[in-house]
């Protein structure tokens, strides 16, 4: 999240707190190889590149992705790198380099974290 929105990191370690969910920050360098980071890798990632990484991202919490077996998940996500690259114009050989960095067990995860997140708001 701080990678793609510094500013808005507070407000929302805030608001996951508030609803029992407790983020842990993982400073970087020092904790990197501890927390399974590689380090350099958004390096190799300009803005538009970034900008669609992160919106195949949220795409995802959209998506009832626990339902999506693996090899359409793989699919899925690169459908969605290539129509939000293609919206903003850019080429093919940048796209297919992209790779979008959870796995389909990693991503189910994430959006149950969102959907816990989304009832206690909600109720």
């Amino acid at each position: 999240m701080s990678a793609f929105a510094p500013e808005l990191e507070d407000e929302f370690i805030k608001s996951m707190k508030g609803n029992n969910i407790n983020p842990h920050r993982i400073h970087i360098p020092s904790q990197a190889k501890a927390s399974r980071i590689v380090l350099n890798e958004q390096e190799k990632y300009g803005p538009d590149e970034k900008l669609v990484l992160f919106g195949t991202g949220l795409h995802i919490l959209f998506k009832k992705i626990r339902m999506v077996k693996e090899a359409n998940y793989n699919r899925f996500v690169t459908n969605s790198i290539n129509v939000l690259g293609g919206k903003l114009g850019m080429p093919h050989e940048m796209l297919a380099r992209l790779k979008f960095p959870l796995t389909h067990k990693q991503a189910g995860a994430v959006v149950g974290v969102f959907y816990i997140l989304l009832r206690r708001t909600e109720g």
